[in-house]
Formats: C-alpha cells, sequence, structure tokens
C-alpha cells in the first residue's frame, strides 16, 4: 500500500499523474482510517495516515499551494491517539 502511494505521489509531482492518484491516495487514505479504527491495529493505521498527509503534502507542494493548516492538526491528533493507545495496552499488560 505505502509503495503505491509513493509512486502515485510522485507520477504526480513528476507530470504523470492526475485524478487516478487523487483517487488512489483517497483509497489509500480509507484503508489507513479503518486500520487506524481497529484497536489491534491502531498504530499501523496511524503511521499509514501520517504517510498519507506527508503525501498529500507533497501533492500540495508539487501545485504550488501552501498545504492547509489543519493537515498539522490532523497530525497531532493521530499522534495524540497512537500515543494513548500505546499507553492504554502498557498499563493492560
Amino acid at each position: 500500500m505505502l509503495f503505491t502511494l509513493l509512486r502515485g505521489s510522485l507520477a504526480l509531482v513528476l507530470g504523470a499523474g492526475g485524478p487516478a492518484v487523487l483517487i488512489g491516495l483517497g483509497v489509500c487514505e480509507l484503508a489507513a482510517a479503518a486500520l487506524f479504527a481497529v484497536p489491534r491495529t491502531t498504530r499501523a493505521g496511524g503511521f499509514a495516515l501520517l504517510g498519507v498527509l506527508v503525501a498529500a503534502v507533497a501533492l500540495h507542494a508539487a501545485a504550488g499551494d501552501a498545504p492547509p493548516v489543519s493537515f498539522a492538526v490532523y497530525a497531532a491528533a493521530i499522534w495524540a491517539v497512537m500515543a494513548d493507545h500505546r499507553r492504554a495496552a502498557a498499563v493492560a499488560a
């Protein structure tokens, strides 16, 4: 999944992308969100969502746009959930 995301991001940056790349990014984000919602795969889903955000920032930069400030808020929220999940798992063990 991550390889597909990176390949699509590079294709768009190099001018070979288009709507298919954006659809691919959306599919990756949906899959990452599904992983993030399942307690056993929260960490993997969180890292995947952070990867999607990095790809989105790269796509915005390639298009000459500034990425939305909300991306930083999303990244912080994902990181906080992952940290809390890890702490709760350590306490339960």
